[in-house]
């Protein structure tokens, strides 16, 4: 699916700022989430990975254009799906690429971020100062640091 074929969201990139922003456009039923939705979210959420120039993405709701009331600026995170359309084991597959969509990005930056950490214990871990503040406190007294 390519961006210019959503129906229920509009993608749009600032080239300038790398900002993706999202607008979930079904004002008429209060910007709820639905399956063509979930899966235009992720073929969205794939669209930016694959833009080296995108660097956040900002998800709202589309106003409704017959009230100027901002409390009518909803968005509902479910209450529309047609519960016809769900297969009889469950809505396995809509769930599965919305739960993808939305927690791969930090489950990537986790990922990175505990590597990272666990090199650095690795590395702290091998000083001649981390044995030195074992054996002080096993022989209670205060460690000699030699910053090695």
């Amino acid at each position: 699916m390519k961006v210019e074929d959503f129906k229920d969201i509009l993608y749009e990139k600032d080239e300038g700022t790398g900002i993706v922003t999202i607008t979930l456009n079904t004002p008429k039923r209060r910007n709820a989430l639905s399956f063509i939705t979930f899966l235009e979210l992720f073929y969205a959420v794939d669209e930016m990975e694959k833009d080296d120039a995108a660097r956040a993405m900002i998800i709202t709701g589309a106003k409704d254009p017959d009230s100027p009331d901002p409390a009518n600026e909803a968005f509902s995170s479910g209450g529309y799906f047609n519960m016809k359309l769900i297969p009889p084991e469950g809505p396995g597959l809509a769930v599965k690429l919305a739960k993808r969509a939305f927690h791969k990005p930090y489950i990537d930056a986790l990922a990175e971020a505990l590597d990272a950490e666990n090199e650095g214990l690795n590395q702290g871990v091998m000083t001649y100062d981390f044995g030195e503040a074992l054996k002080a406190r096993k022989e209670k007294r205060p460690p000699v640091f030699r910053g090695e």
